[in-house]
């Protein structure tokens, strides 16, 4: 009778050891943050700097700023445009699990 308890014990130990692991699945990241900066080298040189991904709005930026957004893994297009005129991509770029830095800079007149 002591076998038959210790193999129950045994077994009921490892099935709940098992249930409670198959819980515990990494599940694969779907978003990342994506990081634009604009350097300060555009001060008076651009400012209100829209910025999107895939034609959608995510943001204004002004020189030396940054925005942060969540967005989803994969391939992406980015475009930003400001009053002044001035024009960054539109650039196609892959956002990794561990994020991405987009970063604009002003060429000087």
């Amino acid at each position: 009778m002591q076998k038959i308890i210790a193999r129950a014990t045994v077994f009921l130990l490892a099935l709940a050891v098992a249930s409670f692991f198959s819980g515990c699945k990494q599940e694969s990241p779907t978003d990342a943050t994506l990081t634009v900066t604009v350097r300060d080298n555009c001060q008076g040189i651009a400012s209100n700097i829209a910025v999107y991904i895939d034609d959608n709005f995510l943001g204004t930026l002004q020189p030396g700023g940054s925005l942060d957004s969540i967005v989803t893994i994969g391939d992406h297009e980015l475009y930003a445009e400001c009053q002044e005129g001035h024009y960054w991509g539109p650039e196609d770029v892959t956002i990794p699990a561990d994020g991405y830095t987009w970063r604009l800079t002003c060429e000087l007149p």
